[in-house]
């Protein structure tokens, strides 16, 4: 089980130069594989914006630097808009909105 409090833990130690960024990388890695059936849903929505911030990176739409400024973004809660929308009948789950300017993550699940 990881928590959202854990990750920026980590991240504050990148902002602070005693963690590398790979070494969160691996030690994010194998910290968050099955996320969603051990942690709530604040380190659920964290963790899927963090693969994104890392997928963007792998798709040279980010580079380090924009990854780096990225994530460190995300050790601040305020960083993170949360919306709960309702549809007429349509359900739609939290929807995650990350500020920044590269992109933003949204997670819905749609029940009709």
């Amino acid at each position: 089980m990881i928590s959202a409090h854990e990750i920026r833990q980590k991240l504050a130690q990148v902002a602070a130069h005693r963690l590398s960024l790979n070494a969160f990388e691996d030690w994010f890695v194998s910290k968050s594989w099955n996320v969603q059936k051990e942690s709530s849903l604040e380190a659920v929505e964290l963790v899927a914006s963090i693969h994104l911030l890392f997928s963007e990176r792998d798709d040279k739409v980010l580079n380090e630097v924009d990854l780096r400024n990225s994530l460190l973004s995300l050790v601040e809660e305020r960083n993170f808009v949360y919306h709960i929308r309702h549809i007429e009948n349509v359900s739609v789950k939290p929807v995650l909105e990350a500020r920044r300017s590269s992109s933003a993550l949204v997670y819905a699940q749609v029940r009709l």
